[in-house]
């Protein structure tokens, strides 16, 4: 067994959202050391399950976790990841950020029906991945994250956001704002996702490796999704292609993302 404890102190206030970031020298404490933070981590063999619990603490509160792993056969490995928690959601974590770092004024309403206060929120993530003997890698994936946007909060995101809602235009700002939180703290947008991912190492024989994964929404099936390849051309060059894609209904997660299509070509030594 083994126990690890990490501690990332508060260098400095929590830092602005903004929806275009400029690169600088400065070593941005503001969005890396905004909070005192504290995490314990414990291991133990046990049954063939190779539990790990965890402990975590920020400014929010504290939070509990219990990880699982278990190998089926040679080629499965099956785990199960849970997390939980007192917090709000995502939709009142944003609201109260935004007032907090002067973002959003302080008269902001949360707009979304529904009890945005703090309450207990659990998170969890069930999957396994198989390993054949061609160098092939398959990772299936459940995600649940109760702080997310429901079904119904998909509903109300987009219909609050249309011209005859009757809702000024200033809070379109604010629906905007509840996204840019989410993916600034790289949480899931939605309650519950479909993740997977395909890895091949060593394709055709070559020194060439192929992935593919994608994010989709149980709500409206829209999804990220991204093809990436890696060449060696020698022992000190690399080259990669990596293109991404949203794909969905306009009213939809994904589909509504104003940077729908990329296409990245790397070259590495």
């Amino acid at each position: 067994g083994s126990v690890s404890f990490a501690y990332a102190p508060e260098l400095d206030s929590p830092s602005v959202i903004l929806p275009l970031r400029r690169p600088g020298l400065g070593p941005m404490f503001s969005r890396t050391n905004g909070d005192d933070r504290l995490l314990l981590t414990f291991n133990y063999e046990l049954a063939d399950l190779s539990p790990q619990a965890l402990i975590y603490r920020d400014g929010t509160g504290t939070k509990v976790g219990l990880n699982l792993s278990h190998a089926i056969g040679n080629s499965i490995i099956a785990y199960a990841e849970w997390a939980g928690g007192r917090e709000r959601d995502l939709i009142g974590q944003a609201i109260a950020y935004g007032k907090t770092t002067g973002t959003l004024p302080a008269f902001t309403p949360t707009l979304f029906p529904g009890d945005h206060t703090y309450g207990f929120k659990n998170d969890a993530a069930i999957g396994a991945s198989w390993t054949g003997t061609d160098g092939v890698t398959i990772h299936l994936e459940y995600h649940f994250h109760q702080a997310g946007l429901s079904g119904r909060d998909w509903h109300s995101w987009f219909a609050l956001g249309r011209p005859d809602s009757g809702l000024s235009p200033a809070y379109n700002g604010v629906l905007w704002y509840i996204r840019a939180f989410s993916e600034d703290r790289q949480d899931p947008e939605s309650r519950q996702q479909i993740f997977m991912h395909v890895d091949w190492a060593h394709a055709f024989g070559y020194d060439l490796e192929v992935s593919a994964f994608a994010f989709v929404n149980v709500y409206d099936g829209s999804s990220l999704a991204q093809l990436a390849s890696r060449y060696d051309l020698s022992d000190n060059w690399t080259i990669g292609l990596y293109a991404t894609a949203a794909v969905g209904a306009t009213a939809s997660e994904f589909g509504s993302a104003p940077e729908n299509r990329s296409l990245a070509l790397q070259l590495r030594r």
